[in-house]
């Protein structure tokens, strides 16, 4: 907050599928509000095209006399919503939810996952959730096709699309294994994701002769990619045999 103009445009970046995702944007507005930011220089963009999570979260704003404070859902699919920031390593365009570009101070909000989990944030905390729908199926495409691929992708649209949206700030929301939080850090985006990822769950790969998968938590995780994800995890830890 000390670092934050007093005529800044906020973005608050919360991805889709984070546990109890609504409390933990309530508790940041709280903080900004009560550190002397204004509800008017407030903007969420919430990673779904979900009109009723959308309106959740417009209610607990509300709740808080904060009525004013600007929701959006990101629509992947809307390249209208989106503004072109640079040119990928293979010449592809990369879009992000324009919000997330236009504001003087962009905070993301997203949840911590192994890199080879589908789909799963970079340390920005934008990329792949807040890309256009071209951007997210390349990211797809690397994963389900090479692994390595998909990793040096992930690294690289990392390193290009956060640092020139100019992310300096994020908050990682670490989950527990009965679908709720863990661990909330927030800092420098490297620190953040270094230590989210520490904190992650680990189990010993290729341990087990059977494993079940259970996509657990609130409605925001009940969805394909939560499936996918679960799947991913699960034959990690089957043995390869």
């Amino acid at each position: 907050v000390q670092g934050i103009l007093e005529d800044d445009r906020i973005t608050i970046a919360v991805e889709d599928g984070i546990p109890d995702g609504e409390n933990v944007v309530v508790a940041v507005v709280k903080y900004l509000l009560t550190h002397g930011i204004a509800s008017s220089r407030l903007t969420i963009v919430v990673g779904t095209t979900s009109e009723a999570r959308v309106q959740n979260i417009r209610q607990r704003l509300a709740d808080l006399h904060s009525a004013e404070i600007v929701v959006v859902s990101h629509d992947p699919n809307n390249i209208e919503s989106h503004a072109y920031v640079a040119a990928s390593e293979t010449a592809d365009a990369i879009y992000v939810q324009r919000e997330l570009v236009d504001a003087d101070v962009t905070i993301p909000i997203y949840c911590a996952r192994t890199v080879e989990c589908p789909l799963s944030s970079d340390l920005y905390g934008i990329a792949p959730g807040f890309m256009d729908a071209a951007s997210q199926l390349r990211w797809s495409t690397a994963w389900l096709e090479d692994n390595i691929t998909h990793l040096r992708l992930h690294e690289s649209l990392s390193l290009e699309a956060g640092w020139l949206v100019g992310i300096h700030f994020t908050i990682a929301v670490v989950p527990s294994l009965n679908g709720h939080v863990a661990h909330v850090l927030a800092g420098k985006p490297e620190k953040v994701f270094q230590q989210a990822t520490e904190l992650l769950t680990s189990v010993d790969p290729n341990a087990f002769d059977l494993v079940i998968a259970i996509v657990d938590g609130k409605e925001e995780q009940q969805n394909w990619l939560s499936v996918a994800r679960a799947a991913s995890q699960a034959e990690s830890l089957c043995k390869s045999d």
